[in-house]
């Protein structure tokens, strides 16, 4: 395996290409020496279009050949092209072949190319491709793009690249017929603004079973212009995985937008065992969904998404989104899905499973959901049947509209809830709760839930009747006697709520003259903590504080607001977060704490 060189100082008539030292000046003559195998790498410079066009063709660079097209520094290649078609044409029988783009930016400065990398496999046999390094500064359709009249697909990976498109752009990654291989993209950074045909960002579709995809730690960023966008979208690929990606997705037309989806298309295809995993989340568009597995609506694919795994993720949406009762999680007719410690903000919905079957809900929290009208909840169940929440932390404020959680007929199906069963959760309640908002709801008699253990916390703050149970209100009296018998209630104290986008947390302490400790809470590195008590304390009253350390477990870190004194400050100075909890002492006056 050769390599041959090129440069803006090369020849093609005088020099072999064979040494940085006799480098060719085009593309055109480096990939006529070449062979299958070989690697081609261009010294620092920015390329005419004479120097990129090869292989017979005007406009772009045709290969046919398998080539590792290669920057010797990397970031410092510039081409660009005129062709409206192509701006990179790889079309080739690659069976076992391996082909390379590492290093070199892609700028249509003459042009906007429909497909800036164009990948088509004539064997029967999959080929490797590797892009690594690239950078994607274009304004065609499609950055990477697989042709769907290829015979055999890639093993394709995509690492360390940087894209930003324009409102023309409709995708980065569109392998929307992908008959086979695999395909990974890592950590890159893919930006598309004012997108008025949105296809996704990272849109793969396998025809066939045993096609695999893995997108881990991609920053995604998308904004539309008309249209509902999606950010990460997946279709019929069993065990898919999103991991440790952002998603940023907003809209300035007032449009929807799905930030991650990994959904079935087909009545034959499954998109099973997927991984949605320690993923954040940023949804500001005016509807839409941060994380779906599964569908939101009766399609030949219905029921093929299944055993789908959401875990640590973060979930957050703007006002506007949750005004416009914007989803957080959801599980759309599929079965055994499950979720585990995520964190749900600021939604009209926090976590939706709608026609699903099976699987459970557990350790998630969830604060800040409905909107405003009334609409919404922290959980729904829309039509399922025998799904469990279990363990999860509901955090109830002047910001919760609707109810914490809400079991109702799926509309569109005329499905009902069978089997529901909502156990030992945490509903936490704020001052200033709306009136009308719920601790639960189900809306009638056909819709069968089982609720048992639940904890409720300063349930005072709520409304005289803030239970509903098929149609009717009830008070705490009524639903310990009629509903679940076995509740734990208690109106001490709280653990801290983190408002959305707030750079505190936030706790409060009921006014009262007891020692009172607080749940645990988290401050994340340099986030800062200012407590307040109401009254000043007197002489020998103190709030004390402590952590819990990774090595020592919990330990004192002393007194935080002290006697004689209003107000304290902590901040977390560790490079990671830490678990804190604080104590006030006995007060001759009922006290409240609260932090700004």
């Amino acid at each position: 395996m050769a390599t041959y060189y090129i440069s803006l100082t090369g020849d093609d008539s005088t020099l072999d290409g064979t040494n940085p030292l006799t480098p060719y000046e085009t593309l055109n003559a480096a990939e006529a020496a070449s062979s299958n195998g070989d690697t081609i790498e261009f010294a620092d410079g920015t390329y005419p279009l004479s120097s990129w066009q090869c292989n017979g063709v005007t406009g772009y660079a045709n290969i046919d050949k398998a080539l590792i097209l290669k920057a010797t520094n990397a970031g410092k290649v510039n081409v660009s092209a005129s062709n409206a078609t192509y701006f990179l044409r790889l079309n080739g029988a690659w069976a076992g072949d391996t082909l390379g783009v590492d290093g070199i930016n892609f700028t249509d400065a003459n042009g906007s190319p429909t497909y800036a990398i164009a990948i088509k496999n004539q064997s029967a046999t999959v080929g490797t491709l590797n892009i690594t390094n690239c950078d994607f500064q274009v304004n065609g359709l499609y950055g990477v793009f697989y042709t769907g009249d290829t015979v055999s697909g890639m093993d394709l990976s995509i690492s360390n690249c940087t894209h930003t498109g324009g409102s023309t752009s409709r995708a980065f990654v569109y392998l929307n017929t992908y008959p086979s291989g695999t395909f990974s993209i890592s950590d890159c950074t893919l930006t598309q603004k004012g997108v008025t045909v949105p296809q996704g960002v990272i849109k793969v579709q396998g025809t066939a079973a045993g096609v695999t995809c893995s997108v881990k730690r991609v920053i995604v960023n998308i904004d539309t212009n008309g249209a509902t966008g999606r950010g990460i979208y997946i279709t019929n690929i069993d065990n898919a995985i999103v991991d440790g990606c952002t998603v940023t997705s907003s809209s300035s037309a007032s449009d929807a937008g799905f930030s991650i989806n990994i959904t079935s298309e087909s009545a034959t295809l499954s998109s099973d065992f997927s991984q949605v995993i320690n993923n954040t989340v940023l949804n500001k568009c005016y509807a839409g969904f941060g994380i779906v597995i599964g569908t939101d609506g009766s399609t030949a694919g219905d029921n093929n998404a299944n055993d789908g795994l959401v875990f640590n993720n973060s979930v957050t949406g703007t006002d506007d989104f949750k005004e416009g009762l914007g989803h957080g999680i959801m599980f759309g007719f599929c079965q055994n899905g499950n979720s585990f410690f995520n964190v749900a903000d600021n939604l009209g919905l926090g976590i939706l499973c709608k026609d699903a079957t099976g699987g459970g809900h557990f350790n998630n929290k969830i604060s800040k959901t409905g909107r405003t009208n009334g609409d919404g909840s922290g959980i729904q169940s829309k039509g399922s049947t025998n799904v469990k929440y279990y363990a999860n932390e509901i955090s109830m404020s002047k910001a919760s509209y609707g109810a914490a959680f809400v079991a109702n007929q799926d509309l569109v199906t005329g499905v009902n809830n069978t089997g529901i069963e909502v156990e030992s959760n945490l509903i936490l309640c704020y001052e200033d709760v709306p009136v009308t908002t719920k601790l639960t709801s189900t809306t009638d008699a056909n819709q069968d839930v089982t609720f048992k253990k639940n904890s409720y916390v300063n349930i005072s703050e709520m409304s005289s009747a803030p239970f509903a149970y098929q149609g009717s209100s009830y008070t705490l009296s009524q639903w310990k006697s009629g509903v679940e018998d076995d509740l734990y209630e208690s109106n001490l104290s709280l653990p801290i709520f983190v408002e959305s986008g707030a750079p505190r947390a936030v706790t409060y302490i009921p006014s009262q003259p007891n020692v009172v400790t607080s749940s645990l809470f988290v401050l994340q590195p340099s986030q800062e903590l200012q407590l307040f008590a109401a009254p000043a304390l007197e002489e020998n009253e103190y709030v004390t504080i402590e952590v819990n350390d990774a090595i020592q477990g919990w330990r004192s870190m002393g007194v935080v607001v002290n006697q004689s004194d209003s107000n304290g400050f902590i901040v977390n100075n560790k490079r990671v977060a830490q678990q804190y909890r604080i104590t006030k002492s006995a007060t001759r006056s009922p006290t409240r704490i609260e932090s700004n």
